[in-house]
């Protein structure tokens, strides 16, 4: 979730152009209807992809915006830039453009802000004393959006260890 403004490419200086202010470079995404332009916005003046947004990665693979993300390691926007110039001749646009694609994804990283939660605040569970060691015993799965299910673990730890482990 990077502020707003957050400079994500200087396409200027990737493609060499030395001085964009006096140059004919137009820049603009491939599809304006793409997700690309609706988190990102290219600065005509220098050439920057900022963020205009802020980028929820929870929220992007929740409803697939950026495609199906195959795992929690890879989530990514790409993003379509069309680079254009007029060719002049003596100061006159002859209507010639040329025109160049650059391509690129953009790497969403996850912030862990979300904490495990379980739909009850607490569980209260019978265990018999001569219950042996390493006994299993099923309880209510967490919900954690920053994470998959199958990488939430569990343990119980005596009341004792419990407070000590929320005062550190």
């Amino acid at each position: 979730e990077p502020a707003i403004g957050t400079l994500i490419l200087d396409l200027a200086s990737a493609l060499n152009i030395h001085d964009l202010a006096t140059s004919d470079y137009k820049f603009r995404f491939y599809s304006p209807h793409s997700i690309s332009a609706h988190y990102f916005l290219i600065d005509q003046l220098t050439g920057q992809v900022k963020t205009q947004r802020s980028i929820d990665r929870e929220y992007l693979c929740e409803t697939n915006a950026c495609g199906p993300c195959k795992n929690d390691q890879n989530c990514s926007l790409p993003i379509q830039i069309v680079v254009g110039t007029s060719t002049l001749s003596k100061g006159r646009n002859h209507g010639m453009v040329q025109q160049k694609f650059v391509s690129f994804d953009v790497l969403v990283e996850d912030k862990n802000e979300f904490a495990p939660k379980f739909s009850l605040d607490a569980i209260t569970i019978d265990i018999n004393e001569n219950t042996p060691e390493n006994f299993m015993i099923p309880v209510e799965a967490a919900v954690d959006r920053d994470s998959r299910q199958s990488e939430i673990t569990y343990s119980i730890m005596p009341v004792d260890d419990y407070n000590q482990v929320i005062s550190n």
